[in-house]
């Protein structure tokens, strides 16, 4: 199995090297499916409270494994 970090910005979704998100949230781990957005980079929509947002995944990495 992969290991897996915790994004700062959201407590319950986890980043793999590989760039594979999942989610806490709910029933068990569930991998989260990335989509594209117009531009051709992945995307995936997280959500804080009731409001959702969409981020692209290399920002997440940037996020998770960079000292911002």
């Amino acid at each position: 199995m992969e290991e897996l970090y915790e994004i700062p910005t959201h407590k319950d979704y986890f980043l793999s090297h590989r760039g594979d998100i999942y989610s806490l949230k709910g029933s068990g781990c569930k991998k989260l499916t990335p989509q594209l957005d117009r531009n051709g980079y992945l995307i995936v929509s997280l959500s804080s409270k009731s409001n959702y947002k969409s981020y692209r995944i290399h920002r997440l990495m940037a996020i998770t494994f960079l000292d911002f």
